[in-house]
């Protein structure tokens, strides 16, 4: 970094870069010469800031508004008796002064050590204390030890073995007769205050910015943003966002299906009610899905049928006109793996058809006359974008009402879930070949002859094989619990 002869040498520290750390400094005046004394630390891995040391020592000097020095005008002057191109390029190159009457003579190890004891009265050796002698490429080099031929002489600093305090003295050229404000080599992280120190301290203070927090400085952990999640200001079902500095807080936002400010210390998070919207037939009960759920289930009350829905087919009145073809036996409430279900033991009819256009709405009727829904495949098939959901079983829903809000439990070839239901109710007589519940309820699946209605009421094989010989008796469940028996007695018992 060469400054002209006609500029300003105060350079701003904001361009002095170097890697030594300034321990003391002093004006000293020496063989009639004024000279600012220097002690310093290198640093552990000897390497410069630079491109090299002679740069660091040039911006050294300049961080004070000064020049480095060393060779004199006998020696580092263009035509004089003993120039040299090395010392000359100390001038050229690195701007070091050669006008100080030659008192520290072109191996100034010597003197400057001089300069720096009568500066700090101890510590400095001719080993330890140096300004320019060359500076040839090879000798300004990144390496402290490398630069032992322009920065003569460190050795006792930095020797080979490590062992080396670091300690160093070196001088510039003049006196420095104002305070340097240290803030101008930006000590500070970009989020920090920097306050300088007043002489004759040679640092600043460095103060994070408010929202940040750390000790403030570039070669510290700088300052980094509070983040007041930390905290814990929101509510268990919310989501915490800091705010960014300077911002102090954070944003928290209830998670999905629930409302409310979202603090720990406010209206925190509530479920989100979906009966308040009125989503149910005026006919039906709406009970709120638990969040994240955004809906709710609308129940037709008893003696009522439907999906419930004031959005859909809502809950009508049962009439005669629901009629089936199935002689019920025996009924019980039975509670299946934490469900409630109402097991029917039936016949069917001699002929084995349906009392109405098929065997599924048959079924759909004998659960309606108890209030009740019939049911089958659960959640996981039969409701749009279920694990395994396919329209073959959202049919039953939405054609024939079966509930599959039933956690499951009966799986999706439901014969086997509703066997074990009717014993449990009945102690006898259920088999997995007589006991049903919906499974496929496409046109091609839903008959009015038993037979041919197998994938949808599955299954019924035993109670009506080809050959005739079966007895009739099947087994099913509905829905829930019925509180009631028959509203109505069916038009067609066969």
């Amino acid at each position: 970094m060469r400054v002209p002869e006609n500029e300003d040498r105060r350079v701003a520290l904001d361009i002095a870069t170097h890697a030594f750390e300034v321990l003391r400094t002093a004006n000293q005046q020496y063989k009639g010469v004024d000279f600012f004394a220097i002690e310093a630390r290198l640093p552990a891995d000897g390497l410069s800031a630079t491109e090299n040391w002679c740069g660091d020592y040039q911006n050294l000097c300049a961080g004070y508004g000064l020049r480095p020095t060393g060779c004199g005008e006998t020696h580092a002057v263009q035509g004089v008796q003993h120039s040299d191109p090395g010392a000359i390029r100390c001038v050229s190159e690195y701007d070091s002064d050669p006008y100080i009457n030659n008192v520290l003579s072109c191996s100034s190890s010597v003197a400057v050590a001089e300069v720096a004891n009568l500066a700090f009265s101890a510590g400095a050796t001719s080993f330890r204390s140096f300004g320019f002698l060359r500076c040839d490429t090879g000798d300004c080099k990144r390496g402290i030890r490398e630069s032992f031929g322009s920065l003569y002489n460190t050795y006792d600093a930095f020797p080979g073995d490590g062992s080396g305090g670091r300690i160093v003295y070196t001088v510039c050229a003049t006196s420095v007769d104002i305070h340097v404000d240290a803030c101008l080599a930006n000590p500070c992280d970009a989020q920090a205050t920097c306050t300088d120190k007043p002489a004759p301290a040679l640092d600043a203070t460095c103060t994070c910015n408010t929202g940040y927090t750390g000790d403030g400085l570039t070669s510290g952990t700088g300052c980094a943003d509070i983040d007041a999640c930390l905290a814990n200001p929101c509510d268990a079902r919310a989501t915490c966002t800091d705010n960014p500095a300077p911002a102090l807080d954070a944003t928290c936002t209830c998670n999905t299906g629930y409302t409310g400010d979202g603090l720990s210390s406010g209206t925190g998070c509530t479920d989100i009610d979906a009966c308040l919207a009125n989503p149910c037939d005026a006919q039906a009960t709406c009970t709120d899905k638990p969040a994240p759920a955004l809906d709710a289930t609308c129940t037709c009350n008893t003696g009522y049928t439907g999906d419930g829905l004031s959005s859909g087919t809502g809950c009508a009145v049962l009439s005669s006109s629901a009629t089936h073809a199935f002689e019920v036996l025996r009924t019980a409430n039975q509670t299946y793996k934490g469900v409630d279900f109402f097991a029917i033991e039936a016949r069917l009819p001699a002929d084995g058809l349906s009392a109405t256009e098929n065997w599924c709405r048959d079924y759909q009727n004998l659960c309606a006359g108890y209030g009740l829904r019939p049911t089958g495949c659960g959640e996981n098939n039969a409701v749009q974008g279920g694990t395994g959901s396919d329209p073959v079983y959202i049919r039953c829903v939405s054609e024939y009402d079966s509930d599959p809000y039933i956690n499951n439990v009966l799986g999706c070839l439901p014969s086997v879930g509703v066997f074990v239901v009717a014993n449990l109710a009945f102690s006898a007589g259920a088999t997995v070949d007589r006991s049903f519940g919906f499974y496929r309820c496409y046109a091609e699946n839903c008959r009015r002859g038993i037979g041919g209605s197998y994938w949808s009421l599955h299954r019924t094989t035993a109670a009506f094989p080809g050959d005739g010989s079966g007895d009739r008796i099947v087994y099913t469940v509905c829905a829930g619990s019925a509180v009631f028996f028959f509203i109505y007695a069916p038009s067609v018992l066969k």
